[in-house]
């Protein structure tokens, strides 16, 4: 599958990401790369661009508990570190069901170059 090509390129860097396989193939398009320190989602998504690889929008590049509408739901700050952390700092490629294994290859060739 695309996802695992991709995700052996992100390995071989030693870069996390979310597993998906749990999820359905058509689920794929929310393939979420952490991205490492020093790397801003924006850039990794223009110099993505750049390699005509168009990445979408990500999950939660807000958190929840930082969005309008939740703002009188009461948290504990010292829970949501993560999300805070993970919400800005990561990507989704453009992975679907109809990504074809050259394409999967160009992606993780594109995120080898600029992350690696």
């Amino acid at each position: 599958a695309a996802v695992d090509i991709v995700a052996s390129h992100l390995n071989k860097l030693g870069i996390s990401y979310c597993d998906t396989s749990h999820m359905d193939k058509a689920s794929q398009y929310k393939f979420i790369i952490r991205l490492p320190e020093g790397h801003k989602m924006d850039d990794v998504k223009k110099a993505m661009a750049g390699h005509e690889i168009f990445c979408g929008g990500g999950v939660y590049e807000v958190p929840c508990h930082q969005q309008p509408v939740f703002e009188d739901v009461p948290f504990e700050s010292s829970e949501l570190q993560a999300t805070e952390r993970w919400c800005p700092r990561h990507i989704c490629p453009p992975i679907t069901s109809g990504t074809t294994t050259d394409d999967a290859e160009r992606i993780g060739a594109a995120l080898t170059e600029i992350l690696g």
